[in-house]
């Protein structure tokens, strides 16, 4: 992209996909290149430069949940966005609060 066409984009707005692993080890991750392809949200699209916590426990379990967290939580995207095993809490490392999810009535699956 041309210079000033990048810049009016950026920066991008962050998500928290959160996951379970299959050993019920909560997860979430911020993510800033994710789109809906069929609204509402039937499919959307993710990518990531790198392989994963958050990739394995989709793929292992198929669930996950997309939040849209406002600046009032732009503390808790660092704490996410770090390296940590498998076997951490995210949502304890970052003093993030789990709700229950939702699956949307407008969902196909």
């Amino acid at each position: 992209m041309e210079n000033f066409k990048r810049e009016s984009i950026v920066p991008l707005p962050v998500a928290f996909i959160s996951t379970i692993s299959e050993n019920g080890i909560r997860n979430i991750a911020p993510y800033s290149c994710f789109m809906p392809v069929l609204r509402p949200f039937d499919l959307v699209c993710v990518a990531s430069a790198k392989r994963r916590d958050t990739l394995d426990n989709l793929k292992s379990t198929g669930e996950f949940v997309i939040n849209m967290p406002g600046t009032d939580m732009a503390d808790k995207v660092i704490p996410t966005a770090s390296h940590v095993p498998p076997d951490v809490d995210e949502f304890e490392l970052a003093g993030l609060k789990e709700k229950p999810s939702k699956k949307d009535q407008g969902s196909r699956n």
